[in-house]
């Protein structure tokens, strides 16, 4: 089986979608669809072969987040940050036969 698998990582901050991977995509909105579920139109899917790299995306996503001093935490999350894991299997010819999604929230 041929596995491919890409990582994405957005950040919810004041009602805005921001996309940690690449703080430069503006304008992502969010949409159902029947066959995906929900979906982030323009949002970074970075390609990753190892759980070495998976850690590097989420360490650099982190970095990026919406941050500000709090009375309890000096370094309080200001937003809520989700990471997609997608897997997608290849079939026969080249056909997508699998495809799965992991959210990490």
């Amino acid at each position: 089986a041929d596995f491919v698998v890409h990582c994405s990582f957005f950040e919810i901050y004041r009602e805005r979608l921001r996309d940690l991977l690449n703080p430069a995509n503006q304008g992502l909105r969010v949409r159902d669809s029947p066959l995906h579920g929900v979906v982030v139109d323009g949002l970074a899917q970075e390609p990753v072969v190892s759980s070495g790299e998976v850690l590097r995306l989420l360490s650099a996503g982190n970095s990026c987040r919406a941050v500000a001093p709090t009375r309890a935490n000096e370094h309080s999350s200001r937003s809520h940050a989700i990471f997609w894991v997608h897997v997608h299997k290849r079939g026969q010819h080249g056909a997508e036969a699998f495809t799965g999604r992991l959210a990490l929230v």
